[in-house]
């Protein structure tokens, strides 16, 4: 199927690069907003770590003191237009009308102002009219090239090399590898034995820094209480693992590098709307297993915690594990680019 997929691809190329060349030459207009803009995107359809290494960019760019908006498109979610997530004090909507990667960032970061638009360099202008945000950080924003940025990280999975992965729809890369030279950073993730093949693949194709990220678990949460659990006691226990994410097996395997024994393991379509069928499922899968514990991710949770789940077992076994971006290798490279970045916006006295 895949191969009989490939002229499509071709095709695909082919319309990305005209677009591409019609931003670069200036046939489509670019939007500049007056503060600055901060890009993480990639160049393949989900599963690079985006998510915590926004969250990471976020939390550094507070840690300064400094006011952020995050933009994001807000993926799946039931309305359209601009729709305010977070305006630094309370969160309006829930997942299914706002997104759940938004959702999940309003949640974490309740000081941060959080919009969606389809439209991003719309969204920018509002949150820049209403909030006077001091930053703006865009999520999934490698594409959305009507919004001119000022630091553009992509996040490329290290597991493999993007010259084997087939453009949609005959795989899941977004654009030709030659797109990597709009990159500012080549932030990789999941870093495995192939990873001297892919940054030489990024230097050939761009001359932005290489960095290393690595996702670390921090801690287990209960869903629906206070309930707080270590990772160092994790190690050993049995549990029942599931997600509806673009990379699963990333998150499977996170659970395994934990110490935990994965009875069973359940996969649902990335961003998937969660139903009392599916809750029915789960649970099963617990019972028939016997663990104490049913884990899945941060953005699966926030779709679940907006149900009305009354089973006593899946509320107290229910638990999210939460993960953090930390940068290994590279993390004086990005504090410099931000502080130069930031820098200028202080010069331009629009803040």
């Amino acid at each position: 199927m895949r191969k009989a997929l490939i002229p499509l691809s071709w095709f695909f190329a082919l319309v990305v690069r005209i677009r591409n060349l019609a931003y670069d030459v200036g046939i489509f207009r670019v939007h500049r907003v007056a503060v600055p803009v901060v890009s993480v995107g990639n160049l393949t359809a989900g599963g690079t770590g985006k998510t915590p290494f926004v969250e990471f960019i976020v939390r550094s760019l507070l840690a300064k003191g400094m006011r952020v908006a995050v933009l994001s498109r807000g993926y799946k979610r039931k309305t359209s237009g601009t729709q305010i997530v977070s305006d630094g004090n309370t969160i309006y909507g829930n997942a299914e009308s706002i997104g759940d990667e938004p959702c999940q960032i309003a949640t974490k970061f309740p000081s941060a102002i959080v919009i969606v638009d389809e439209h991003r360099a719309r969204g920018a202008a509002i949150a820049v009219e209403r909030y006077r945000p001091h930053v703006i950080v865009l999520d999934d924003g490698f594409q959305h090239r009507s919004l001119k940025r000022d630091l553009d990280i992509v996040m490329i999975d290290g597991k493999t090399t993007l010259s084997r992965i087939p453009m949609i729809p005959a795989g899941i890369r977004r654009e030709p590898i030659s797109s990597l030279g709009r990159a500012n950073i080549c932030a990789v993730s999941f870093a495995s034995p192939v990873r001297n093949e892919l940054v030489k693949e990024c230097e050939r194709f761009s001359s932005a820094p290489v960095i290393e990220v690595r996702l670390q678990p921090t801690k287990l949460l209960n869903m629906f209480s206070d309930r707080t659990i270590q990772i160092h006691e994790l190690r050993g226990k049995a549990c029942v693992g599931f997600c509806g994410i673009g990379n699963p097996a990333s998150f499977r395997r996170t659970l395994e590098e934990v110490g935990l024994h994965v009875m069973d393991f359940l996969t649902f379509p990335d961003h998937h709307g969660y139903t009392s069928s599916d809750l029915m499922v789960i649970r099963k899968a617990c019972e028939e297993s016997r663990v104490l514990y049913i884990i899945t991710t941060e953005k699966d949770a926030v779709r679940l915690r907006g149900m009305q789940i009354s089973d006593s077992l899946l509320s107290e076994r229910c638990f999210v594990l939460e993960i953090e971006s930390s940068i290994v290798k590279g993390r004086a490279v990005v504090e410099q680019l931000l502080n130069n970045l930031l820098d200028r916006g202080a010069e331009w006295s629009l803040v």
